[in-house]
């Protein structure tokens, strides 16, 4: 589910993925690797991407429907 909604905010947001990982202090191959599901980020990442991404870390792991 992570996944999904990562990219999907990230699109919404107009956000490429190297635009996402400079604000997460990231390469863009991880965030990529979130995207696909073949990792997963640290609590502390998962809220790096949440702060970027103006959502919560509830919304990101599919716990709430609204923001």
């Amino acid at each position: 589910m992570f996944p999904a909604i990562l990219k999907e905010v990230r699109e919404k947001k107009d956000l490429t993925q190297q635009e996402l990982a400079e604000k997460i202090n990231k390469d863009r191959s991880t965030v990529s690797n979130y995207e696909t599901g073949d990792s997963k980020p640290t609590i502390y990442v998962l809220s790096d991407i949440a702060t970027a991404l103006g959502v919560s870390t509830d919304y990101l792991l599919g716990r709430v429907e609204v923001n």
